[in-house]
């Protein structure tokens, strides 16, 4: 063509309104529906057939529109090999057009090139995504350049174009370094979490040594105790079988007397008498624990709470990236299966039986301890103690 003039016809509101979200389509765009592909094919098919008039750009935009529709195929394909295909034949009809267009001057036919130059890199930049991504950014960079500053009201969808563009060199970029970075972000939670349960259930390990040391302590002074007083009380007998001519064990039986007089009516340790110390001592022991017990943290909440929305976070990733490199995704940026895995092992090693006020799964384990259901375990530890529920 010598000339390529825009005359005032039908065709220009049609055209405008399939292009208004731009040529180019892609699966990290959108998935066009079949009335959407049909209607871009018969108003491309219509315009193509349009006789050809030297002032008349009708058959140009018939290939533009076919562009359209071949990048709406390529979007809704799942297979890369016909999404490139596809993508293929956009190319053949951008070059088509712009060959059209070659020898345009000003206005309209000049944008409508430079709009089919920057779609025709873009395209080649999609394709690019499968085996090289950083060339695939740099075409980009150059479909953006070209798209940029297109200001013909019939080359409206170009703007939408650049977006694309600009969305194809960033994006991708930083949901690749988010799935390289999922697993080591799983992997460090899961073990923070699982290093606070082991912390806690330590130290509920401990307050339970504390409180079998302090029932044992608490025992011994009562055993001390009534043996002293049989000791004391049998010196009565004893004199009657042995050596009953002297009086010896008179000193014992008034030591007696002032033995229980010391243990009920004088304070024994920290301002208690005997008992009142032997039972606060098993008391506060057993406090210890329950408090021990009741801030140990339930993992399941955490692993809810904490790393199932950035396992979903990373899936939805997961699966845009994949769309940006038609569904060919490099192994270097496959990772959520991994931190799926990792989560799935913590969950297998911390979701055990939970209860509220103690553990049944840590290293000193309370069933051994105490031999029975591990739900009655509360209440049994409160009677094996002689503490009252209240």
């Amino acid at each position: 063509m010598s000339h390529v003039s825009v005359p005032a016809t039908l065709w220009k509101d049609p055209f405008a309104e399939r292009t208004a979200r731009g040529l180019f389509t892609a699966p990290w765009i959108e998935t066009p529906s079949a009335e959407g592909i049909a209607a871009v094919q018969h108003l491309s098919e219509t315009l193509l057939q349009t006789p050809a008039r030297p002032d008349d750009i009708s058959v140009i935009l018939g290939h533009l529109l076919a562009v359209h529709g071949h990048c709406q195929r390529a979007a809704g394909a799942r297979e890369p090999r016909v999404a490139l295909q596809r993508y293929n034949d956009a190319l053949r009809e951008c070059e088509i057009a712009l060959s059209r267009l070659h020898h345009g001057k000003g206005g309209t036919p000049v944008a409508l090139a430079s709009w089919a130059l920057g779609v025709h890199t873009l395209i080649r930049s999609q394709m690019a995504m499968v085996d090289d991504a950083n060339a695939a950014r740099l075409l980009a960079f150059e479909a953006l350049h070209q798209l940029s500053g297109i200001a013909d009201p019939l080359c409206a969808g170009a703007e939408a174009d650049a977006l694309s563009a600009m969305l194809l060199v960033r994006e991708p970029a930083d949901l690749e370094s988010r799935q390289i970075i999922l697993v080591n972000e799983i992997r460090t939670s899961t073990e923070m979490i699982e290093g606070e349960v082991q912390r806690r259930e330590g130290d509920l390990n401990h307050a339970l040594s504390g409180v079998h040391a302090n029932h044992e302590k608490a025992l011994a002074w009562v055993l001390g105790w009534g043996a002293l007083n049989l000791l004391l009380m049998a010196t009565g007998p004893l004199n009657a079988v042995y050596g009953s001519a002297v009086p010896w064990s008179l000193p014992f039986l008034l030591a007696l007397p002032i033995l229980w007089y010391l243990t009920w009516f004088r304070p024994f340790k920290e301002g208690l008498n005997f008992f009142d110390y032997v039972r606060a001592l098993r008391r506060r022991s057993l406090e210890q624990f329950r408090t021990a017990a009741d801030d140990l943290p339930d993992p399941k909440s955490r692993i809810c709470d904490v790393l199932d929305p950035r396992i979903e976070q990373g899936q939805q990733d997961h699966d845009r990236l994949a769309a940006f490199y038609l569904f060919k995704l490099p192994e270097h940026c496959d990772t959520c299966w991994k931190a799926k895995a990792i989560l799935e092992g913590v969950k297998a090693r911390l979701c055990g039986d939970w209860m509220a006020e103690l553990v049944d799964r840590h290293p000193w384990r309370l069933v051994d301890v105490l031999p029975t259901d591990p739900t009655m375990i509360p209440g049994i530890t409160r009677v094996w103690f002689g503490i009252s529920e209240h």
